[in-house]
């Protein structure tokens, strides 16, 4: 995460009331009983995030998204939390039924965007998956979703058209993988 990613404050409102809080309070892998929460991430998302994370307008999630939103268990999943203990950001690697392959794929709340989690949290997920043996991990991003591009440039992400959407290879850079 950048140095002062977890100090910077945010106004976070719950049942009416506003809290002035550090936006990251925990980092940990998911869990089978993390499933509502990760939920209640995507739900708070708002259109442009749900365009950017899904690559079309999502209004509201049907029972099949929801099933897979909540799918724990397919390959490593890292979540943060806010001090109030909402979840703010995920990274999961899935493992692809189809090709010999892992997808990574990255969601922060709108509230904390852009402000390191999403890169500390993807670097998580992708060591877990290597160490699994779930490697090479892929991430396939829609030529629009400019805050995608600009973190997969700073990573070293080739990105190459495939079939509409870009997509790349991550590697893992050298260096300690830790919780933030």
């Amino acid at each position: 995460m950048a140095p002062d990613a977890a100090d910077r404050t945010v106004d976070v409102v719950r049942a009416g009331v506003a809290y002035r809080c550090r936006p990251v309070h925990a980092v940990h892998a998911a869990d089978a009983a993390d499933a509502t929460d990760v939920l209640a991430l995507y739900e708070s998302l708002g259109p442009d995030s749900r365009l950017r994370r899904f690559g079309q307008p999502v209004p509201r999630y049907d029972r099949g998204l929801r099933r897979a939103l909540t799918e724990l268990d397919r390959g490593p999943v890292w979540l943060a939390r806010d001090r109030l203990g909402s979840c703010v950001g995920e990274a999961r690697v899935v493992a692809s039924r189809r090709e010999p392959c892992s997808h990574l794929a990255v969601t922060v709340a709108d509230a904390v965007q852009g402000r390191g989690l999403g890169p500390a949290l993807a670097r998580l997920a992708v060591a877990d998956a290597i160490r699994l043996g779930l490697a090479p991990v892929v991430v396939t991003i829609a030529a629009d979703n400019r805050p995608a591009l600009r973190l997969a440039a700073r990573h070293g992400i080739e990105l190459r058209w495939d079939d509409g959407l870009l997509s790349g290879r991550v590697r893992l850079r050298r260096g300690p993988v830790r919780a933030a």
